[in-house]
């Protein structure tokens, strides 16, 4: 009896125990299916965030790329395999400084996206690390395969100016990777020497081993034991992708703070931190303007569209991981992608997506002429769609650059055309490819896809029904997702213009961008007609310098691309931009303003809208105009300033001098010198400056000579903020010290705060005394560093791409709102703003109705019609 209670209480036992268990299975099912449904629809408002990134903003003046793919991969996979969900990351490292150098010797070749995923994975470490990376030259790293006519020599092509590099991601003024970091030895010593070899055999070992040692010695300089810099130099044969497994074991072990904050190595983990990122050259981003800027005008689009285009991009041949063979790009495979893809493209009669064709733009590594030529036929047989062979277009650019002198022979090979490409990709309206970079099946119709991103068919702000038109649901290859988004892009975010303007108005409030901007901005300019830069317009004469000056290269380069609502936006972001060349107005007009200019000006802004003007007038914008300081006041109007009274400092250039920082540092005679006028400045600040003893002066035709025998070059103001000298400084490569009186007014403050200087009158003596304590390698270290800004930051074309920059996203432009902002107050010994001219009007008494001028709410101006 006993052992049967007991066998029946076992029994009891286990049947709660397996009701237990599941209850346990059952809940953790429905948690499983509950999370992933969230992870699903999470993954989904990324692939919208990333889709709309792509193609729906002006990636063109982005340029930074950012790979979301990879985290939602990680995250379906965890919850898959049941991971615990890792801390957020706390991605930020604070680092006193960057001296710190790593330098990556080996000289494995690989193609350019490999060779990509290895800067990446290096300059994430230099940035854990806080140092500075340097990379071979492109001649060294980048192999032949997919660009067979690849001919790069080393002295004359490198990573930074011609194809990427790679910065901070949270200040994107500090190169963290490229083959142009300084690699010189300071003059106090390094503090460190580590030099590794990385193999395939010992290589890995020694490398978790020397990161150690390294990393150890970062944290003696977090907490002040090591002043010195380290040098950590990685030579060998190959790049040690298996290093990821050390940082995830340092991760295991070290204190939680530092644990959230190593960086990400290997290419597809991403709960390692990202602190850099990728940056295309701007001869590559310049080249993608000007191809879509002609596709654009080819196949034309309405006002306020945007130009709708496809990108297919199809491999010659990929290798099989199982076989090793290579997939063949047989014709009859690609035949079949396209005719599913596309099979419902046209099918309702009547929409209106197919009156016209939609460019398809072919992106191949193919040689064979004829397969390429077949190919765009296959697309112009497709109902809707129009082929166009993308890398000859763009190869035609590049020759014609080469032709100008735009760029050099080295352009001409296909790594160059395919990020060319790339960046042309960002903007298009649907993106598809054809290829696998490890086919599982050469056979198309066996393709085994194991991601989302592998079925890559997304599309937004394509103007059809997706529901009708049923795109893609008939491929056996890609699934019947499609992510659809508004047709009309978000309207430009209006913060920081904000921000800047209530400097000088800090109650100013705006909610939204004009709905009617384009018919504002058209309005506009109709009616300035007569002050707008016309063909035969002529810049004035000044510093024996006869233009065309910045508002003149302003107005020649952006006018003439706004042709929409959209082209608007893309270009000047919350803006309306007024494309007047003031300063010839106002010199040619013996300073003051035409009368039926100011006028005009005062009936065509508006209180709701932002507007922003490039001024290089010494007087500013405003002159010496009491009438014009009206229109600063009551209307929004963001100045961009070369002569020193505005809201945002640029350079104040002419004509290019050319380097001169060759003489050796220790022989050059002058600690510091000034050449220029002794007057064409306040307060008699010029005479003053020569009268100090430690600076020698010089007035005279050989001034250039003077310069590059000069340790530090004095730039005075002039009669604006500014002067010539500062930015002719500056291209001479030479350090520049600007004296003020008010207020410094140098451009790019947070890219040149470590290699300029600005200090007024009284602060000179104490400044040239701690100059010349400075070695001779310092001098040299922030030379080095302007002469690599040289480029980027002081020349028109550079000027122009920080400004577009500056409108569209601040926060990638070297250019920054001042950090004081004074409006410039006409002087009272000059308060008319016009000269009267002989300007042959009709007045018209009709009354201006809003909808007449693009919604303008001043009703009460004549109409002005000039003949």
């Amino acid at each position: 009896m006993s052992s049967s209670s007991s066998a029946s209480r076992k029994q009891s036992v286990a049947l709660v125990l397996l009701g237990l268990a599941l209850g346990l299975l059952l809940a953790w099912a429905n948690d499983k299916a509950r999370i992933s449904g969230s992870i699903q629809l999470e993954t989904q408002r990324a692939v919208k965030r990333q889709v709309w990134n792509a193609n729906g903003t002006t990636n063109l003046r982005s340029h930074v790329v950012d790979d979301y793919s990879s985290q939602l991969n990680r995250n379906s996979n965890a919850v898959e395999g049941g991971e615990i969900e890792d801390p957020p990351r706390i991605c930020k490292r604070t680092c006193p400084n960057y001296n710190n150098r790593i330098i990556v010797a080996f000289k494995q070749k690989a193609g350019l996206k490999e060779t990509a995923y290895i800067m990446r994975s290096w300059a994430n470490m230099g940035m854990f690390l806080c140092a500075k990376v340097h990379i071979p030259s492109p001649a060294e790293w980048l192999a032949s395969k997919h660009s067979p006519n690849l001919q790069l020599v080393d002295t004359n092509i490198t990573w930074e100016r011609d194809f990427m590099y790679f910065t901070d991601r949270d200040d994107d003024s500090v190169v963290v990777l490229s083959d142009l970091v300084e690699t010189t030895e300071p003059k106090n010593g390094w503090g460190m020497e580590v030099t590794s070899m990385s193999s395939r055999k010992a290589g890995k070992d020694m490398l978790v081993k020397d990161l150690l040692k390294v990393y150890n010695y970062t944290v003696l300089q977090q907490n002040g034991s090591k002043s010195k810099p380290f040098v950590w130099s990685i030579k060998g044969k190959y790049h040690e992708g298996n290093l990821l497994k050390s940082l995830y074991n340092l991760r295991n072990r070290s204190p939680p703070l530092l644990a959230m904050q190593l960086p990400k190595w290997d290419r597809h983990e991403d709960d390692l931190c990202v602190y850099a990122s990728r940056v295309l050259s701007q001869s590559i981003r310049h080249t993608a303007q000007q191809v879509l800027q002609k596709l654009t005008q080819r196949f034309g689009v309405k006002n306020d569209e945007p130009l709708v285009y496809g990108y297919l991009h199809v491999r010659t041949g990929d290798l099989n991981i199982t076989t090793g063979d290579v997939c063949p790009n047989k014709l009859s495979n690609l035949t079949s992608y396209v005719d599913c893809t596309f099979a419902s493209f046209c099918e309702d009669a009547e929409s209106d997506h197919c009156s016209a064709d939609v460019p398809l733009l072919l992106a191949s590594d193919e040689t064979d002429p004829k397969m390429r030529h077949d190919m765009i036929d296959l697309i112009d047989n497709q109902k809707g769609l129009k082929g166009v062979d993308l890398d000859g277009e763009i190869t035609e650019q590049i020759n014609k650059e080469i032709a100008s002198g735009e760029s050099t022979g080295d352009k001409t090979n296909n790594y160059s055309v395919f990020l060319v490409g790339a960046v042309i990709s960002q903007e298009a309206t649907f993106y598809l490819r054809r290829h696998r970079l490890w086919c599982n099946s050469c056979d198309a119709d066996k393709v085994v896809l194991d991601s989302d991103q592998d079925r890559r068919w997304w599309s937004s702000r394509l103007p059809i029904d997706f529901d009708e038109a049923d795109i893609g649901k008939n491929c056996p290859l890609y699934d019947s997702k499609v992510v659809t988004l508004p047709l009309e892009g978000p309207s430009p975010d209006l913060t920081q213009a904000l921000e800047c303007l209530r400097k000088t108005k800090p109650n100013l409030v705006l909610s939204e961008y004009p709905s009617d901007s384009f018919e504002h901005y058209t309005f506009i300019h109709q009616r300035l007609s007569t002050w707008t830069q016309q063909p035969n317009h002529v810049p004035h004469r000044a510093a024996h310098y006869a233009g065309p000056w910045m508002e003149n290269h302003f107005i020649s380069r952006f006018q003439p691309l706004i042709k929409s609502k959209a082209d608007l936006i893309h270009h000047f972001g919350p803006y309306i931009p007024i494309f007047v060349p003031w300063t010839d107005h106002w010199v040619n007009g013996k300073y003051t303003y035409p009368s039926a200019l100011v006028d005009d000006m005062k009936c065509l802004l508006r209180e709701d809208t932002l507007y922003i003007v490039l001024s290089q007038n010494a007087d500013g914008f405003v002159g010496r105009c009491s009438e014009f300081q009206a229109l600063q006041d009551t209307y929004h109007i963001t100045i961009l300033s070369a002569g020193g009274w505005g809201h945002v400092p640029i350079p104040l250039l002419k004509q290019p001098e050319e380097r001169r920082n060759t003489i050796p540092i220790a022989k050059r005679d002058h600690l510091v010198s000034y050449v220029g006028s002794a007057v064409n400045a306040p307060n008699n600040l010029r005479r003053d400056i020569i009268s100090q003893s430690h600076v020698y002066y010089y007035h005279g035709p050989d001034w250039r000579s003077v310069m590059e025998n000069s340790k530090f070059s004095l730039v005075p103001r002039g009669f604006g903020r500014t002067s010539y000298h500062l930015m002719e400084a500056l291209q001479m490569g030479l350090i520049p010290i600007q004296v003020y009186i008010d207020q410094p007014w140098i451009p790019y403050e947070r890219v040149l705060q470590n290699v300029t200087f600005a200090v007024t009158m009284s602060e000179l003596p104490y400044l040239i005394s701690e100059l010349s304590r400075k070695s001779d390698a310092q001098i040299g270290e922030m030379e080095d560093q302007i002469e690599r800004l040289g480029e980027r930051l002081f020349t028109f074309e550079g000027a122009l791409n920080e400004i577009q920059m500056f409108m569209t996203d601040p926060s990638l432009s070297a250019l920054r709102c001042a950090s004081t902002v004074t409006k410039r107050k006409p002087s009272t010994s000059s308060l008319h703003c016009h000269q009267v001219q002989a300007v042959h009007v009709h007045i018209s008494t009709a009354t201006r109705k809003p909808s007449d001028s693009g919604g303008d709410s001043n009703p009460g101006c004549t109409t002005l019609l000039f003949r």
